[in-house]
């Protein structure tokens, strides 16, 4: 298997493998030592649509001949990893399937991948390819996991240094210099593992304008300290939506600080709430220097950055984040509906939710 190496090395980061399993379009298992399923990618959910709850159920279930299952434990429980096990996969209520499965066993659980034969061999060398760029996706986000420890441990000591050498201020001023680099590559590491959560992690019916209130708060007093003026706009009765206040509150903190860096000094930040029938609104206005138009259609592409020295990261987090949510976004730059802010200047981050109750319609008829 192509993502066996990487998958062991992965073994204790179970959000990063489910994060590369997420994307490919083969039917993806996670599975516990007595084979019981306790997780399913996308992919894996559609074949099993119209089926009874998949999670918690014996793998054997999917099986249509039960000796052919039997046959599959065993091979395993011998040489744990298999790679391309024939059989046919017919889900309890779902539509049977000639598949071709690839089983690893880590310490804890088994990884499946289940390849639909009937896919035309075009679609396999497309399918091919995209494992090959999971198991690049995954290795990287390993790598970094792996990172963020030792950068961990070397700011402490640099911390120390500091310290001690507090008389000497060529050495501390050297050492500072330091501590602000290993900042700068600990907050790339948290920004790429923070893709790695699994959608839906904490979601929950959310209140936005509590979001909102709860983001300035914690960044008053650096807009303070720019005599950045913030004007929020939030609508009463404004309906729920389904989502994470967490992972919300990481992407406004985003927008929020690419505004800032935009102002500079002085300015303003205006936030609008507003119900628009079926949709919950949050923009985020800016009365900055803008996005110059060749730089638009690149603003939520990882490691892009308009300005020196950034990650690049900030925007395209912000985007993955809202993707999570059912979200979309609209950028103007500069500002062309008043609605929003000064017409003609800065920036507006136009994000358009779905209220609790249509997603809650849309699952009641899907």
């Amino acid at each position: 298997m192509v993502l066996s190496s990487q998958l062991r090395r992965s073994n204790n980061c179970l959000d990063t493998i489910k994060a590369v399993l997420n994307i490919l379009p083969e039917a993806a298992f996670i599975l516990d030592l007595q084979l019981r399923v306790e997780w399913l990618n996308p992919s894996a959910l559609a074949w099993a649509e119209g089926s009874p709850e998949p999670v918690g159920r014996s793998l054997g279930e999917f099986f249509r001949d039960k000796r052919a299952f039997e046959e599959f434990k065993e091979l395993l429980l011998k040489s744990r990893e298999l790679k391309d096990f024939k059989t046919t996969f017919a889900p309890p209520g779902g539509q049977e399937r000639l598949v071709a499965i690839r089983a690893l066993c880590l310490s804890e659980r088994v990884v499946l991948l289940v390849r639909d034969l009937s896919v035309p061999d075009i679609d396999c060398q497309r399918l091919a390819q995209l494992e090959k760029l999971a198991t690049m996706g995954l290795l990287a986000m390993a790598m970094v996991h792996d990172l963020n420890t030792p950068l961990g441990i070397i700011l402490g000591y640099v911390q120390m240094l500091e310290e001690d050498l507090a008389k000497d201020p060529e050495a501390r001023k050297m050492l500072q210099v330091i501590e602000t680099q290993l900042r700068h590559c600990r907050e790339l590491t948290h920004r790429l593992l923070s893709l790695a959560r699994p959608h839906e992690e904490g979601f929950q019916e959310t209140d936005l304008n509590q979001v909102v209130e709860e983001t300035l708060e914690l960044m008053k007093e650096s807009f303070r300290a720019r005599g950045i003026r913030l004007v929020s706009r939030l609508a009463k009765n404004l309906q729920k939506i389904w989502g994470s206040p967490e992972r919300l509150r990481e992407a406004l903190i985003n927008l929020l600080t690419n505004a800032q860096e935009a102002i500079g000094k002085g300015g303003e930040i205006i936030l609008t709430t507003e119900n628009q029938e079926n949709q919950v609104t949050l923009a985020v206005a800016d009365t900055g220097s803008g996005i110059p138009e060749d730089k638009k259609g690149y603003l939520f592409r990882p490691f892009f950055s308009c300005k020196e020295g950034g990650t690049g990261l900030g925007l395209f987090i912000v985007d993955s984040i809202l993707r999570e949510h059912g979200a979309t976004i609209e950028v103007q730059s500069p500002i062309r509906d008043p609605h929003w802010g000064p017409a003609g200047q800065g920036t507006v981050f136009i994000i358009r939710f779905p209220a609790k109750a249509s997603v809650r319609m849309e699952q009641k008829h899907s």
